[in-house]
């Protein structure tokens, strides 16, 4: 089947070239990922846990009350809705102190990291692909703690769950694991493998960087009007023109644009004109980096440039974990968060615009009032039935079909 894909490719020479080609370039990244995979499914995170002690635990305790409290400080004196949902309750628990297994005492801080998280269910044996933990409630990266609903058991040396082979560790004794989190290399083995045996026609391009004869199109010349520019809207500063130039190249061309430069060069303005520039023209933008950092100081701007103009920009949408993104600008746009978010940001509008017409200014209103409370009215009355209106059919009911006795004669 994937001869049909590439037949269906343009700019990549002839298909069967191409798929040899494309084939040659993608198989040593497909092998260094199936090899990944394979070696995370083998090793597991494994730590061993005690209790902690009372004066640990009130420690503990206090940090994360200390941490609570500046959110819920950060949220009461946030500016929009959408900035003031204060955290929850504490949640209650047992406090378990990690630390490296007794078989490998250098146990690298990426083990650690792997348990500091919010999505990690930990087991005290050995899972099974289906097994099910317990749930990390909070950790505290100080003292190498997390907390847990309930204790865990301790593995007894009578009841090994695991067959022990030579060289391997034997699991006894207070230990926590964690399954292997494989999702970001299978992620990437789905799309090389798509991206090899199933390119779709808009992944040409990409398919081109792999084979020998590609042909690669022509950059249009874009031109955009001076009172278009929203965060290049000042060519006095030193690099404008630079700037401006990389946008209307990206504007115009139909594979890649690639702009570098040194840090403070202005990389990050350029990067949100262009999606600017892009969304003006009712196009969608999918922004991808390296780093969560990255991705969240170009949202950031982007936002926060927003916020002093008649309109919006964008309709962000934070794809990935809450726990990932630094900036509390941005967290509101997580999709997890969106509904919410949309509905402070509705809520926002309707007290306060910052600009509409009398209509507008009417409905909002309107809205306002709440369904059953628009001008003391009370609620709708319901609809009135409805009621056939005469037709064309009602004049000539009585009247024969043609060719009946007595009807007007059939017509040739």
């Amino acid at each position: 089947m994937a001869h049909l894909y590439y037949m269906s490719l343009p700019n990549v020479g002839r298909w069967d070239k191409a798929i040899k080609d494309a084939g040659a370039q993608f198989r040593p990244f497909l092998d260094y990922l199936y090899t990944a995979k394979r070696a995370a499914m083998t090793r597991r995170p494994t730590l061993s846990w005690r209790v902690a002690a009372p004066a640990e635990a009130r420690r503990f305790e206090e940090r994360l009350r200390r941490r609570h409290e500046e959110q819920r400080r950060r949220a009461e004196g946030g500016q929009r809705r959408r900035d003031r949902h204060a955290p929850g309750p504490l949640p209650k628990g047992i406090w378990v102190v990690l630390g490296a297994p007794p078989w490998r005492p250098e146990e690298p801080e990426d083990t650690f990291e792997a348990f500091f998280d919010s999505r990690a269910e930990v087991h005290d044996r050995p899972p099974g692909p289906k097994d099910r933990g317990s749930p990390v409630l909070e950790f505290d990266r100080e003292g190498l703690a997390i907390l847990l609903d309930a204790l865990p058991q301790v593995i007894d040396p009578a009841s090994e769950v695991e067959p022990v082979e030579p060289g391997k560790p034997v699991f006894e004794g207070p230990l926590l694991f964690i399954k292997p989190n494989t999702y970001t290399l299978d992620c990437q083995l789905r799309a090389l493998n798509n991206l090899d045996s199933r390119p779709a026609p808009r992944l040409g391009p990409l398919v081109g960087l792999a084979v020998a004869d590609a042909r690669w199109g022509a950059v249009e010349q874009v031109d955009i009007d001076e009172d278009q520019w929203v965060f290049l809207d000042k060519p006095e500063r030193d690099g404008t023109d630079e700037q401006r130039e990389f946008v209307c190249r990206a504007l115009g061309t139909p594979d890649y644009a690639i702009l570098e430069g040194p840090p403070g060069s202005g990389k990050t303005t350029a990067i949100c004109e262009l999606i600017a520039q892009l969304a003006l023209t009712g196009k969608r933008v999918m922004l991808v980096a390296s780093t969560h950092v990255a991705v969240d100081n170009v949202l950031e701007r982007m936002l926060e440039r927003q916020e002093s103009l008649p309109d919006k920009l964008v309709l962000p949408v934070r794809i990935g974990d809450e726990d990932n993104v630094a900036s509390e600008a941005v967290k509101p746009w997580v999709y997890r968060r969106l509904q919410q978010t949309w509905r402070d940001e509705i809520q926002d509008f309707l007290e306060n615009p910052k600009s509409g017409t009398t209509i507008g200014t009417s409905a909002r209103a309107t809205l306002a009032a709440g369904p059953d409370d628009r001008e003391g009215e009370g609620p709708s009355p319901p609809p009135a039935p409805r009621q056939r209106q005469p037709s064309v059919w009602d004049d000539h009911r009585d009247s024969p079909a043609p060719g009946d006795p007595g009807g007007a004669p059939d017509t040739v």
